[in-house]
């Protein structure tokens, strides 16, 4: 994860895209907005492709050829 975060920026420059920082403080009451939101099907995020950690690169890759439509997501498993 450390490596994704460190080279995240990297592979993205020039992009126009970016890493999501999965370390930022969020508002708490914006979070609960948001969830009221999902939970009545108002808004629906838009996943486009899943990666599992071992194919970051591949994963950054994709977004950097301008390919994604939606969010690209890197899991992590156990």
């Amino acid at each position: 994860m450390f490596e994704a975060m460190l080279l995240g920026p990297i592979f993205t420059l020039g992009s126009g895209k970016r890493l999501g920082n999965i370390l930022k403080k969020h508002n708490t009451d914006d979070l609960v907005e948001l969830k009221n939101l999902i939970e009545a099907d108002k808004i629906r995020p838009l996943v486009d492709k899943v990666y599992p950690f071992q194919e970051f690169k591949e994963a950054f890759t994709y977004l950097d050829q301008h390919h994604a439509y939606g969010k690209v997501i890197i899991t992590i498993q156990n």
